[in-house]
This record gives C-alpha cells, sequence and structure tokens, in this order.
C-alpha cells in the first residue's frame, strides 16, 4: 500500500551570499546561526514564483512542520509518517467518524436543529507512526538518507493545522539532533549513523492538546532543551557528544513552544527563553536562573 504524500515541500530557494566561507552558507539552528532569525551574509531574492528563483522542489512524506537546518551540503528536515497500521486505522477511524457525524446530522434535522448546523472537522488521527529524519542534497534536492528514530502512537492530540514532529532539527556541521519530544531525542552523525539517543526525559501533556513544538538550541558542547508542558517544567543542558545530562533546572512554567538562545552579557554566557508566566535567563555553566522579567 502506498504512503501518502502530504502537501508539504521542501523548496530551494536560489540565495546569494558575500561571503563564501562554510559558517555563511549555513542555517544550522531554528532561526538561523544565532537563533534570531538573521542573517549577515545572506542576500534571497525579493520575488519568486513556481519556478523564479526557486531551484528545486521535493515533496516530504507524512505531516512535518519543523522548518529545515542546513550544513554545508545538506538538507535536514523532520517528519511523522504513517506506517501502513498507522494508515489502516486511521482509515478505520476516519469512517467511524464521518459514520458518526453524519448520524447525528440526522437526528437533529428530526428534532430540534442544534445551534451552529455546521459539521465539525475531522481530527489527525492517533495512529502509529515512524518518526523520522531526512537528509537532502542541497545542490539538487536529492535525498541523501532517512533514518526512523522512533515508531510510536502519539499518547495526545496536536493542533489540527499542526503535526507531530514540529520540532526543528539542529547541526553544528558534524552532527544533527533531532528532538520529537515524547518520542525522544536523537543525535546521528550528518552521514546517518546514530550516535546517541534520550528516550527518558518523560512525557509531555501539552495544554488543549495544542502538541509540542521546542526546539533545541546548540553551542559549543550544550545541547539545550526546553521541556515545559502540564506537568513537571524543566530546562536541560545535555553533553553534545554523549547526551549526557550535565545539568537540570526545574521552571514554574505551564505549556510553552519557546525555544532558547544564547547571548553574552558581558562575561557570562546565558541561556534565555520565554515561558508563559516570565522570560528568564540561565547560566550556561550550571543552570543557576539568574534573572527573570514577567509582564
Amino acid at each position: 500500500m502506498a504512503r501518502p504524500i502530504f502537501a508539504a515541500y521542501l523548496f530551494c530557494i536560489a540565495f546569494t551570499f558575500s561571503v563564501s566561507t562554510v559558517c555563511a552558507l549555513d542555517w544550522n539552528h531554528w532561526r538561523g546561526p544565532t537563533g534570531n532569525g538573521a542573517s549577515i551574509d545572506a542576500k534571497p531574492p525579493t520575488k519568486w514564483s513556481d519556478v523564479e528563483n526557486v531551484k528545486w522542489k521535493v515533496a516530504i512524506p507524512g505531516r512535518g512542520s519543523g522548518s529545515p537546518v542546513v550544513s554545508d551540503n545538506k538538507v535536514f528536515v523532520v517528519s511523522a509518517v504513517m506506517t501502513e497500521q498507522g494508515l489502516n486505522d486511521a482509515e478505520a477511524q476516519k469512517k467511524s467518524q464521518a459514520e458518526n457525524q453524519d448520524r447525528q446530522s440526522q437526528q437533529d434535522q428530526g428534532g430540534r436543529r442544534r445551534r451552529g448546523g455546521r459539521r465539525r472537522g475531522i481530527s489527525i488521527p492517533l495512529v502509529e507512526m515512524d518518526f523520522k529524519l531526512f537528509c537532502y542534497d542541497r545542490s539538487n534536492g536529492e535525498l541523501l538518507w532517512e533514518k526512523t528514530a522512533s515508531t510510536a502512537t502519539p499518547h495526545q492530540g496536536t493542533h489540527s493545522t499542526n503535526g507531530f514532529a514540529s520540532a526543528s532539527p539542529v547541526t553544528n556541521g558534524q552532527h544533527v539532533y533531532a528532538s520529537f519530544g515524547s518520542r525522544g531525542l536523537y543525535c546521528y552523525t550528518v552521514d546517518g549513523e546514530l550516535v546517541w539517543k534520550r528516550a527518558d526525559l518523560g512525557q509531555m501533556e501539552t495544554r488543549n492538546s495544542f502538541g509540542e513544538g521546542s526546539s533545541p538550541f546548540l553551542f559549543e558542547d550544550k545541547l539545550i532543551v526546553p521541556w515545559d508542558h502540564e506537568g513537571p517544567s524543566s530546562i536541560y543542558a545535555l553533553n553534545r557528544l554523549t547526551g549526557e545530562t550535565i545539568w537540570k533546572t526545574d521552571r514554574d512554567e505551564p505549556t510553552n513552544w519557546g525555544t532558547p538562545i544564547v547571548v553574552n552579557n558581558g562575561n557570562q554566557k546565558q541561556v534565555v527563553i520565554t515561558g508563559q508566566n516570565k522570560v528568564r535567563a540561565y547560566d550556561l555553566q550550571s543552570g543557576e536562573e539568574l534573572w527573570s522579567c514577567g509582564g
């Protein structure tokens, strides 16, 4: 049975750059090298169409919404792809939902009509999925490799416009890190060899079942991982080479989809992250909370 390709595509826009160094060409985090969405070197086109200033386009299997990252000649992106069993279960769930809605609609027409008679949309089914990391050739869009990090059934829903693989990967040109939240955190070489994984951080319970989506941030020897949800929230610093916990700091925050950044304040490096309650800063080396700001 062929797996359907959803309306998700990976585009390569034709960019020109003012310098030719590898670091200037890389976009290794969500929102770029420094996490603020800016590049001092890029000169992107100001207009494009289906063909103008588009070098290539490829369809991405499954339902992914994490932004791609780029290192050297490789583009990495994640997605959640239904397994064959998941596809069968999804079809059965959709059929059952549609039958129940039609039955309810007929009952409404036979008696007093409910307020707002529009048919409710069918939610994204909770079925078995492969959580995948894809690597594409930056020059032509060729798929270089794909890895299934985990196969699991999500324990709760996600927003109807969202998928179950929303966190963007991060890379330093040697390794690429893919966070699937409750399904684990995985480190691969840029050639697709698994280095380590962490599947012991727990299970998130997000507000209103809106799903998970905070991306990790890589700085020097540390991978910073936010873990805010309706249960015990925290922020981690993991050793980028081994995945071992360097520090963990508890946070008085509910569900949050923020991604941290690292900034310099004098000689001190601080991890800054938003929250539902406050913006907070932590010492990069120890995890100690340095300041917070509500409002």
